[in-house]
């Protein structure tokens, strides 16, 4: 019932996604640069765009002139899809009130969490820092495809254990982290002959959200 025609259920659609935490940290989620950043996933040809970790705390601006952060969020996914753009949504998993984190550690968060991202119009979540696969970390992420089946939102889960088989059972987990991707150069150096080694190692148990290109152009002020 919840995905009738397996992986080819038309709401799961793969594709090349713009993020902007790696070059632009905090700053890239500031309300004023959203626009800016999908033209340019328009631009590159990216079928997405994730407006990535920061984007609900009150510096970033989303939320003003009355107007909430959720509000925000549907009016850029309906700018975004009128440049053939969807957007993804970054949550981290627990309630962080320093960095303005809601967290989906309870049923009922996660269940307004998802339903929000449906109204807005928002294609699909990266949830982070679980960093953990205890029982109840792997009930979590379970109820998360669950209810992201149940609302049609696709899944990636980023600070994560590696996959072990999940995405057969729930098609729209369309990857996840558990993998030193990437990213990890920004503040570390990762050999080149990693790259040639990890395809035979962690890529043998499933798909990585491993960040395959790094590239970085001066923002608008």
């Amino acid at each position: 019932a919840l995905f009738p025609e397996g992986a080819r259920t038309d709401y799961l659609k793969p594709g090349r996604c713009l993020w902007q935490w790696w070059a632009y940290d905090g700053p890239g989620t500031l309300w004023k640069l959203q626009h800016w950043f999908v033209d340019k996933a328009a631009e590159l040809n990216c079928q997405y765009y994730l407006v990535d970790e920061g984007w609900e705390h009150p510096d970033q601006l989303w939320a003003t002139n009355g107007i909430t952060a959720w509000q925000r969020m549907k009016g850029l996914c309906d700018y975004a899809s009128a440049r053939n753009v969807g957007i993804w949504v970054w949550s981290g998993w627990t309630n962080n009130p320093k960095r303005v984190w809601p967290g989906l550690e309870t049923r009922g968060k996660r269940e307004v969490f998802f339903q929000r991202c449906q109204q807005a119009g928002v294609k699909g979540t990266k949830i982070d820092f679980m960093d953990s696969e205890s029982h109840d970390r792997l009930a979590f992420y379970e109820d998360c495809l669950r209810l992201g089946a149940k609302y049609r939102i696709m899944v990636n889960f980023h600070g994560a254990n590696k996959p072990a088989g999940e995405a057969r059972t729930w098609p729209n987990e369309m990857t996840r982290e558990g993998v030193r991707g990437l990213e990890y150069n920004k503040w570390s150096t990762l050999p080149p002959h990693y790259y040639t080694i990890i395809p035979f190692t962690r890529y043998l148990a499933g798909h990585g959200d491993f960040t395959p290109t790094t590239l970085q152009q001066k923002m608008l002020k």
